[in-house]
């Protein structure tokens, strides 16, 4: 997870693109290993690339991945 994090500043992400880059990343890595609903999927990319504050955006998908079914 360091690695990865390292090799998007390394990249110069900007800030505003910093979380939609992870969960775009995450999506092709591991989404696919969890058993998490699309509809989860679609608001957690929504909140993605709200373009906001990026731990505004991680926070909010962090709570929905934490929801119980």
């Amino acid at each position: 997870a360091v690695a990865g994090l390292v090799n998007l500043y390394r990249r110069a992400i900007p800030k505003s693109q910093l979380i939609s880059t992870c969960f775009a990343q995450w999506r092709k890595a591991k989404a696919a290993n969890f058993a998490v609903h699309q509809d989860r999927i679609a608001r957690m990319e929504t909140a993605a690339k709200s373009g906001g504050d990026p731990v505004a955006a991680y926070n909010a998908i962090a709570r929905i991945l934490r929801e119980k079914l």
